[in-house]
This record gives C-alpha cells, structure tokens and sequence, in this order.
C-alpha cells in the first residue's frame, strides 16, 4: 500500500505533519513577541494559543516558500491589533457612558552577551512600539521590510521606532546594571565582618 505525500490540495481539512512540526518550532519566537506586545503572562498565554489555532484553521493560506515565522509574526500582530481596537472602543463606549450620566548586526553581538531574560525585562521598560520592532528585527532576524509589513507601518517609521529604540533599550540596561551592583555593594556593606579580636563565641 502506497502513501499519498501531504498536499495543500483543496479538500485537505487538516495540516500535514511538516507544517505542525514548523509551527512548532517557531513557539519560542511567538512566546518572545507575545510577551512584547501583552507585557503579562495570562494575557501572552491566550496570545500564542490564539495565534496557533488561527494558523492551523487557515493553514492553507501559507504560501510555499515564505517564511513560516513572518506568516505567524503576522497573525499574532494582527490578533493582538484587533484585540486592542476592542478594548479601545469598550473603554470609549464605557467613559462615554459614564460621562453622559454624570520591537543591526551589532545588536546580534550586544544581545549574545546579556542574557535573554534580561533584555526581554529591559525590552518591557521602553514603549511598546519601539520593543516590538527590535524584537522583530534583531533577535528574531527578519528584515526591515518583512518586521514592517507585520506591523503593518512604512519601513521608515520601523527603522525610527529602532533608532530611538536601542537609545532606550540601552539606557534600560544601563540602569538595570547599575542598580544590581548598587544591591551587591549594600548587601555587602549590610554584612558583618569578623574582625582578628572580636572574641570567639565558645
């Protein structure tokens, strides 16, 4: 008995092994751009499993050659998009109401250095807009132009939000650093030292 190869032929209802082990692959980036754009666990839980569920019901959508990564990027930037029109207009609805009754090469190199946990931290005290980019295009290495079209703004608009980014992101660091070491040196000037004729407790 002879197996057919898995086709996106139409009337195939469900995705084939390679597709869902691709998508697999590609969680952490979603988890690392999830956390970008929500900013809380919960919140970047519902995210990622949104996005997975939208690519497997659309998964015939992809097209061949692409980059499965920017297809998924691209469905995540537009949940979380539409989630937040959402909210904006119930907030608008709500105080309507309540008023009318009364994320360049180098940075690859920077990143390596500093652990991922922190710079995903530093990356959370800047805006979001100006994270979202970097996140795109430095530590998940799409283009300017693929990180633009997910975001759905002009490549200038991207490369400024990164210029002024790194400017943040570095101060963020910067900071970050100095008031770790400032904890060290208290830690350490809050421990007493034994000295050479303080007597021993025999």
């Amino acid at each position: 008995m002879t197996h057919k190869p898995e086709t996106k032929a139409l009337g195939t209802r469900r995705p084939g092994n390679r597709f869902r082990n691709e998508l697999v692959d590609c969680l952490p980036a979603l988890r690392r751009f999830s956390i970008i754009l929500c900013r809380n666990q919960p919140s970047c839980d519902d995210l990622v499993q949104a996005t997975c569920e939208r690519a497997l019901a659309r998964w015939q959508q992809f097209k061949d050659g692409t980059r499965l990564q920017s297809w998924l990027f691209s469905i995540m930037h537009s949940i979380w998009k539409n989630k937040q029109r959402r909210e904006h207009n119930q907030r608008n609805a709500h105080d309507k109401l309540r008023h009318d009754n009364h994320f360049t090469d180098g940075e690859q190199e920077v990143f390596g250095k500093i652990e991922l946990s922190e710079v995903l931290s530093a990356l959370q005290g800047i805006s979001l807009d100006q994270a979202a980019a970097i996140v795109l295009v430095s530590l998940d290495g799409l283009s300017y132009r693929e990180a633009a079209g997910i975001l759905d703004i002009p490549q200038g608009t991207l490369e400024s939000r990164i210029a002024r980014g790194r400017i943040a992101l570095g101060k963020q660091l910067e900071s970050k650093a100095s008031g770790n070491k400032q904890e060290q040196q208290n830690s350490q000037c809050s421990t007493p030292k034994r000295t050479l004729c303080e007597p021993r407790g025999d």
